[in-house]
């Protein structure tokens, strides 16, 4: 029973992804890109010559 449900979920997905043609890449790079935007906002800025300064 559980082969067949595994079996069915790939076809369903499959069919999906044939349906959607070019949009799932399309919304995959858009996530990737928030993604990246996100944990770089996140990240503390550096000065732009690099050196750091620790704080005491």
């Amino acid at each position: 029973m559980e082969s067949q449900l595994s079996d069915q979920m790939v076809s369903e997905m499959l069919y999906s992804c044939h349906n959607a043609g070019g949009q799932l890449l399309t919304m995959r790079q858009r996530e990737i890109f928030m993604t990246e935007r996100l944990s770089r906002s996140r990240k503390p800025h550096n000065p732009s010559d690099g050196a750091t300064n620790p704080v005491t």
